[in-house]
């Protein structure tokens, strides 16, 4: 008892991560993925340090906790590094709410909401990029003072019920969870993947966005080499530092 009263009263961190649309509303926190196609499929999950859980079948999924349900004022922005700040897109919805998503999750709305994992990009409407390239986030971290009991339900199966297991270690100061969205495999140097991740994402809403990255994400070396040894276009296992880099997209 002692032990699970420790762990409620907690502070959590839940990390998003993949093509995502953020929303605020209230005293809640809309998240959007969108349905991608078949050419670079994506699995999304909702896990701790104890063990995962696979979400998905066009849902909407509620977290009940942390607790406090919602932070009572309005949620604050960190956009680090200072020298260059990691900024979200954002944009008004044409479309709101979308008429076809992959999954939907309605979470409390946190005290923080960070970006981090930056991609350096240009996104732009039309045809026209702008001069500067700059970093946008591909995630967000959201930062809950107590972490309660969080559960995840689902709107369209009742009986879905998933606690969310915690096992922090003697020393830690919080916990952590994460909601992912990645793609099995990843071969993304020329950024078709992402760029259509991003794409599918913004046309949920009735936008016509485009983006551009200023870097590959795997090197020409490492690509020619195995494509030589296997005589096909190389594909590297989805994996701790191969999340989508399709940027999130705040709505406002």
């Amino acid at each position: 008892m002692t032990r699970t009263r420790t762990l409620q009263d907690m502070p959590m961190a839940i990390n998003l991560i993949g093509p995502m649309a953020f929303k605020k509303n209230g005293t809640l926190l809309d998240v959007w993925l969108p349905k991608l196609g078949k050419r670079y499929p994506h699995q999304a999950a909702v896990g701790t340090n104890v063990d995962s859980q696979v979400v998905g079948d066009l849902s909407d999924y509620s977290l009940d906790a942390p607790n406090p349900h919602c932070f009572p004022s309005s949620s604050m922005h960190h956009n680090p590094p200072p020298d260059k700040p990691c900024v979200p897109y954002e944009d008004v919805p044409q479309d709101y709410p979308p008429s076809s998503f992959y999954i939907h999750f309605v979470l409390p709305r946190p005290k923080w909401i960070v970006g981090f994992s930056p991609v350096s990009c240009k996104i732009y409407r039309g045809n026209v990029p702008p001069d500067q390239f700059q970093y946008t986030p591909v995630g967000f971290r959201l930062f809950y003072e107590h972490a309660g009991i969080p559960v995840l339900k689902s709107v369209k199966d009742p009986e879905f019920s998933y606690e969310l297991p915690f096992d922090p270690a003697d020393d830690e100061k919080q916990l952590e969870a994460f909601i992912a969205y990645s793609p099995y495999d990843f071969s993304d140097y020329g950024h078709r993947e992402a760029k259509k991740d991003f794409t599918k994402l913004t046309r949920m809403f009735g936008l016509d966005v485009n983006v551009d990255f200023e870097l590959p994400f795997m090197t020409g070396r490492r690509r020619a080499s195995a494509r030589v040894k296997r005589g096909r276009k190389s594909h590297v296992l989805n994996g701790p530092a191969h999340d989508c880099k399709a940027p999130i997209l705040l709505l406002t």
